[in-house]
């Protein structure tokens, strides 16, 4: 959600003034080691400038944090202090202690308040939200990620971004584990709150649009992660992520036509993207427009299309084994030492319940290239005795 460029993130962030400012500082920094500072020796200044220089195309990589932050603005007070003149025009002035006492005490206990709520809440959040991201990582600790969870979300409000995110990253590991019914409900009534509560505080940033749409479609609620992808349509209309998931959502509905509109507009955002390309492909096989894939896949190189598994998929499921079929001996020809293909083959045949293919496939496969004896003989072994499923 951010460039990897701390120049484009500023132009970003602060328009193209913004990013100016930013572009003027490096600019005072040399012309300060450069030209106003007389008594600074040449190796100083050379190592300065070649500090200034690596760090700036760092960042033409990554964003800065707090960290670098701090130390680029300690370089920049520490240059500062080279080439700005002090002034020694003191003048001495009677301290009141009581008048300090009563400026300083306020300040001090506001200070306290503000480093409470804006630093220590934010950092027990984080603990306890590591505490989370750990407890999930085994069946029996799944049971505790949802108080982890919930108090990392409750203790801050600078945290819950991250709480958010981390709620619909989990939904699969949590919901698809061996832990209670009962607690997988919680689970899915906890993350539907928190995400309601997420979105309706921030309206009109797409990314919690899209942080719910994702955990209602983990969760099976497709009418409701449609509503949400659609608002994040509306906020990001040149967001192409955004209409393949809608896309992805309507087909599992079965409505192949919306799924196909929206994978059109995807595609038109970029036809140069291949990727949109051959999810349009998909789409105009699930909606059954062959006029559509025969114009796309003109210019598609063809191993990109034998190879992607959308595309195998689209055709199983919309009944269509013999021309899947026909797409993996195509790849087998294309590329007949590559094992995947024949895997592909013989899933179709195993779909169709067709073992004695599914068989044939994965023998040839074996005799071809002998290094994948072991896990053939595994797939035959569970087509034989119907454990494979």
């Amino acid at each position: 959600d951010r460039a990897h460029n701390i120049f484009l993130d500023w132009g970003v962030a602060g328009g193209f003034l913004g990013l100016i400012l930013y572009l003027a500082l490096y600019a005072v920094l040399l012309i300060s080691i450069w030209k106003r500072d007389k008594e600074m020796h040449f190796i100083e200044k050379s190592l300065l400038t070649g500090l200034i220089a690596a760090y700036f195309f760092h960042n033409l990589f990554v964003f800065d944090q707090l960290i670098s932050y701090i130390l680029f603005i300690s370089l920049l007070a520490y240059v500062h202090t080279r080439t700005v003149p002090i002034q020694e025009n003191y003048k001495a002035v009677d301290l009141d202690v009581n008048k300090f006492v009563y400026v300083s005490a306020p300040v001090l206990v506001g200070l306290v308040i503000v480093m409470y709520f804006v630093n220590i809440k934010p950092i027990i959040a984080n603990t306890t939200l590591i505490n989370g991201l750990q407890s999930i990582q085994t069946e029996q600790g799944k049971v505790l990620t949802l108080g982890f969870l919930k108090k990392s979300f409750e203790e801050s409000r600078l945290g819950r971004p991250e709480t958010v995110e981390w709620i619909t990253s989990s939904a699969d590991s949590v919901l698809r584990s061996s832990i209670s019914d009962a607690d997988k409900n919680s689970f899915f009534l906890f993350g539907k709150s928190a995400l309601e509560q997420q979105v309706q505080e921030l309206p009109t940033d797409a990314r919690y649009q899209i942080i719910a749409g994702s955990f209602f479609a983990k969760t099976g609620n497709t009418d409701e992660a449609i509503k949400y992808f659609n608002r994040a349509k509306e906020l990001t209309p040149g967001k192409q992520s955004v209409y393949f998931e809608l896309g992805a959502l309507y087909i599992n509905k079965k409505d192949y036509p919306k799924a196909l509109a929206e994978f059109k507009t995807a595609y038109e955002l970029a036809p140069e993207y291949n990727e949109a390309k051959i999810i349009y492909i998909a789409g105009a096989i699930y909606a059954g427009r062959s006029d559509i894939v025969a114009e796309l896949t003109k210019n598609t190189p063809i191993l990109d299309v034998v190879k992607d598994q959308r595309i195998t998929d689209a055709l199983i499921q919309t009944g269509r084994f013999t021309d899947a079929q026909n797409l993996m001996n195509e790849w087998i020809t294309l590329e007949p030492n590559n094992p995947n293909a024949y895997f592909g083959l013989a899933a179709i045949y195993f779909k169709q319940g067709n073992k004695v293919k599914t068989i044939e496939v994965l023998t040839t496969l074996e005799t071809k290239i002998p290094s994948t004896k072991a896990q053939v003989d595994g797939y035959i072994k569970g087509v034989q005795d119907g454990t494979l499923k």
